[in-house]
């Protein structure tokens, strides 16, 4: 759950300053209204369909943690990758989430079309981000000391 952890705390953290996201779950639940694959694998059956479709518990519960409601919040800069061949996460959905960071202060997509979900999709520029600013780091020594 690395990639919604990330997100909310992006969005509900007014200090972060770089999130690196790779490819997030958790994205547009909703999207079984437009034609396109539709939230965690635990809805991708038709009972599954039906329970998030009936069950207004369920609706409110996948909407309280869906990452496009979060994206608008972000202010930071952001780093998001998806596989076009994932089996979890469904890209299309990655990019709805990524199409609404409408207030982040930088966005960056990263995707490889020939991985999926395990591990096999690197967000190669967030990395590379993280170490620059890792790198940029200089620690002080207190005075006293």
């Amino acid at each position: 759950m690395g990639g919604i952890q990330t997100i909310a705390a992006a969005a509900l953290d007014p200090q972060v300053t770089l999130a690196v996201v790779g490819v997030p779950a958790f994205c547009h639940f909703q999207s079984f209204k437009v034609g396109r694959d539709y939230g965690p694998v635990c809805y991708r059956s038709p009972e599954g369909l039906e329970r998030l479709k009936s069950n207004e518990k369920i609706k409110s519960m996948v909407a309280y943690h869906d990452a496009v409601n979060f994206a608008p919040m972000i202010k930071c800069d952001i780093y998001v990758c998806t596989g076009f061949t994932d089996e979890l996460c469904s890209p299309s959905n990655v990019y709805a989430f990524y199409n609404n960071l409408t207030a982040a202060r930088s966005r960056t997509m990263t995707t490889n079309p020939r991985t999926g979900h395990y591990g096999t999709t690197a967000n190669v520029k967030g990395r590379k981000r993280l170490e620059e600013l890792f790198r940029s780091i200089q620690v002080n020594q207190h005075p006293n000391h």
